[in-house]
């Protein structure tokens, strides 16, 4: 019986933990799909990530007008299952509530 294609959301990708859960997607027959990546720095790395996830849109949160525009796509839940936030500290509080409040899955990695 095949899984379910989960549609996957990374916050973070650039740091360690987005990296490494993006390397253990390729290795594995996962039913995941990566369909976003976003970052708040590291435009430069962010773009070589999305060569790995064909199709996956690409948000960089340079500032505050896209930082609110990243949480609008949250909170409005089209287009993705889960997410995975793995931003740093506090400042990934606000996302984590849009996802919950969508009614998405949440997966959330902090190392602080």
């Amino acid at each position: 019986m095949l899984a379910e294609q989960r549609r996957l959301i990374i916050l973070g990708a650039t740091g360690t933990v987005g990296r490494q859960a993006l390397q253990i997607l390729e290795r594995t027959d996962s039913p995941i799909q990566v369909v976003g990546l976003a970052a708040f720095r590291s435009g430069e790395e962010l773009a070589r990530l999305a060569e790995g996830c064909p199709g996956c849109a690409v948000h960089l949160c340079s500032i505050q007008e896209q930082r609110a525009s990243l949480l609008g796509f949250l909170a409005d839940g089209e287009g993705y299952d889960m997410c995975l936030n793995a931003v740093v500290g506090a400042a990934g509080l606000p996302f984590s509530e849009a996802v919950l409040r969508s009614g998405r899955d949440l997966a959330l990695a902090n190392k602080e």
